[in-house]
């Protein structure tokens, strides 16, 4: 008979459209960050979203692109369904793939 505790399943994060992100920030007057949020709730977005496109509206008259994402994450539930969504389909597509034979493993 062991003690062993059994493994906890590891968390998955919430905030998953963080990764490979990176903050970029900047100090206001409170009327702007109010402008800002009236805004987002007259046009059914998110700051974020108004701020993407701010950025890629600049970036890209100064001959950079658009290179800031204007699709809205992907928050919460959803976020979870759609890493075990493509996390399955990810071991779906393996299972698939034909089996190589180790190096150095004799063929029968």
């Amino acid at each position: 008979m062991t003690d062993e505790q059994p493994k906890p399943e590891p968390r998955i994060s919430r905030q998953l459209y963080r990764v490979g992100k990176r903050l970029i920030g900047g100090h206001f007057e409170a009327a702007v960050a109010k402008a800002l949020k009236r805004v987002a709730l007259e046009q059914d977005t998110t700051v974020q979203l108004l701020l993407a496109r701010a950025i890629n509206d600049l970036l890209e008259r100064h001959g950079e692109g658009r290179p800031a994402s204007e699709t809205p994450p992907l928050r919460g539930g959803a976020a979870l369904n759609a890493l075990a969504e493509a996390s399955k389909a990810s071991a779906e597509t393996a299972s698939k793939r034909p089996q190589t034979p180790k190096r150095g493993a004799k063929s029968r």
